[in-house]
């Protein structure tokens, strides 16, 4: 159909996290609505991913190293993931296990993060350590998280697009 037209948006992770996905499809959008109804583009340029670079590069490289060094402090080995080795069996039996949660079981897992000032997905991290912890027979564990890494005190680093994503370790204690 003549009227008809269709977008098929690809990227690559590397270049863009969620957010700045919505950025940029927020002004393709804008930019088309503006392009029909015979108008300028209302799309301001966003500020440059240089500028978080430029702020990576300020940032105290020293203390960030400390800090780590400490928190892993005893920590000399990843944590086991028993799954088996090339060409070697398990050791022990695993198998594929998907539950979907009832509405008063994820209710009730609302709750406990609200009165503990937590978030659904710490809770599931945690649950994800305990399982970890008990596969891997060990009571001190570390597995990594990715998290969101717009830094508040970028000014505007809300509308930059890029990747802002950081994976950190994160150490239980069982």
């Amino acid at each position: 159909d003549d009227e008809v037209h269709q977008l098929c948006w690809s990227s690559h992770h590397i270049l863009l996290d969620g957010w700045s996905t919505s950025i940029v499809l927020q002004e393709v959008f804008a930019s088309y609505r503006a392009d029909v109804a015979g108008l300028e583009a209302p799309v301001e340029p966003a500020r440059p991913f240089g500028a978080y670079i430029d702020w990576l590069g300020r940032q105290d490289a020293a203390a960030a190293d400390a800090y780590w060094r400490q928190r892993l402090r005893g920590f000399s080995e990843p944590t086991p993931v028993p799954l088996g080795i090339r060409n070697q069996a398990p050791r022990r039996p695993f198998a594929l296990a998907e539950r979907t949660l009832s509405r008063e079981v994820t209710e009730q897992l609302a709750r406990t993060a609200r009165t503990h000032h937590l978030t659904l997905s710490t809770i599931a991290r945690g649950a994800w350590g305990l399982l970890l912890a008990a596969h891997s027979q060990r009571r001190d564990i570390v597995y990594g998280v990715t998290v969101s890494g717009r830094p508040a005190a970028l000014p505007d680093v809300e509308g930059i697009v890029g990747l802002f994503i950081n994976t950190l370790p994160v150490r239980l204690s069982i």
